[in-house]
């Protein structure tokens, strides 16, 4: 489910209990409460974020910037993090490309590595 159809559903849901009791109208503030608390895990960043400014969104406001980071997740569905830091490096002079793989540094804890690796190229 969309977030755009995630909200008609819970609007729609709150209008039918308005229009059943009158007296129990749920106001946009709590519309709003009750639409975070159905989100989905992965909205709990976001959520967490937005709720963190000083001035808070309306619910319209609050339906949109998640309609906007659902199309952002979604643009980016085919990227993905990986364990180690992977670089590529030049050494300028010689135009060789090498592969640094790892989270160390080249001038501390990568020397043998790169040494080897001048070995192998020659």
């Amino acid at each position: 489910m969309t977030i755009a159809q995630y909200f008609h559903k819970v609007k729609s849901i709150c209008r039918e209990i308005s229009d059943l009791d009158p007296t129990a109208a749920i106001v946009e503030s709590r519309i709003k409460r009750i639409s975070i608390h159905g989100l989905r895990p992965e909205y709990r960043g976001f959520v967490a974020a937005v709720q963190g400014k000083p001035t808070q969104p309306s619910l319209v406001e609050f339906e949109n910037l998640l309609a906007d980071q659902e199309a952002m997740v979604k643009q980016m569905g085919g990227v993905s993090l990986k364990g180690e830091e992977e670089a590529l490096y030049t050494n300028k002079s010689k135009g060789n490309f090498k592969q640094h793989v790892g989270g160390g540094s080249k001038r501390y804890g990568d020397k043998r590595k790169v040494i080897k690796e001048k070995e192998v190229l020659g």
